[in-house]
């Protein structure tokens, strides 16, 4: 089998995974929550300057969360094609279990913690950056890896084509409509904290 089966061992270690990131991400939650808003405008630059970087590090998070998920669903594609080619719609591949216990919960605690973040220490970058946090942090549960194996044989079929062009369009929306302005406009503010 191409990326494994499920082991003991492996079901032990996605639960110790996943209870971890229950753990993280709550007590991430708490801090956030009762920690006291500021005025951003009372801030030092570096004070500023230090929330912002806590927003970048919370986006490259998420994409390494949605870079995984992705690296591991392609694993599984022989495991369609060449052990199971005649999976039922329903069945399960090996990495399914590690992107729904691993990565999923990545992306929930994460985006709450940047829109937590935004809205109580950087509430001037609210009104731009709303909707790409939730772009950015929604539309990785779309990509739901395909699990109906024929979909991925190499024999191009209409439902194929569709399921490549809705994956490449919510890509392309991630990247444009989540990623970029999140970036653009933290960069920008991080770059004029740095310059004063």
């Amino acid at each position: 089998m191409a990326f494994g089966t499920l082991t003991a061992a492996t079901t032990k270690l996605l639960l110790a995974i996943f209870t971890t990131e229950m753990v993280v991400g709550l007590l991430s939650w708490q801090w956030l929550a009762e920690k006291p808003r500021v005025n951003e405008q009372r801030l030092s630059p570096q004070a500023r300057s230090k929330y912002y970087l806590y927003l970048l590090g919370l986006l490259f998070l998420l994409v390494i969360a949605v870079t995984l998920g992705g690296v591991l669903s392609h694993f599984d594609r022989s495991y369609y094609i060449n052990d199971h080619p005649h999976n039922s719609a329903g069945s399960l591949s090996p990495a399914h279990y590690y992107i729904f216990t691993v990565c999923y919960p990545a992306y929930f605690f994460t985006g709450i913690a940047m829109y937590m973040l935004v809205k109580k220490w950087i509430p001037s970058l609210m009104p731009k950056l709303k909707w790409p946090i939730l772009i950015a942090c929604g539309i990785p549960f779309l990509f739901i890896p395909s699990i109906d194996g024929s979909l991925l044989d190499q024999n191009i079929t209409v439902p194929a084509a569709i399921y490549v062009a809705f994956y490449w369009i919510i890509n392309i929306v991630w990247l444009g409509a989540g990623l970029a302005p999140i970036t653009f406009y933290t960069l920008k503010r991080l770059m004029t904290e740095l310059s004063l």
